[in-house]
């Protein structure tokens, strides 16, 4: 949960990045990794934040985060 992030530690930069969390060695498909952060960060209280950044360290990475924004986006 992104909670403790946006509210306790009080972000004072307006920027968060993520990485593919748990993707490659973790075996988790960088798609479903993306639509677990952006989940959380859709649902957090970040009035702070105004940009969050997603790290794909691949072009295939990449196509997989572009899909999963696309599909959160879109509905």
């Amino acid at each position: 949960s992104l909670g403790l992030v946006g509210s306790e530690m009080c972000i004072e930069t307006g920027s968060l990045a993520f990485p593919a969390l748990g993707a490659g060695v973790g075996g988790v498909p960088a798609y479903e990794s993306v639509k677990a952060i952006l989940g959380e960060v859709l649902s957090a209280d970040l009035k702070k934040v105004k940009e969050v950044r997603l790290i794909a360290w691949s072009q295939e990475d990449f196509e997989a985060f572009l899909k999963a924004v696309e599909e959160m986006v879109s509905g």
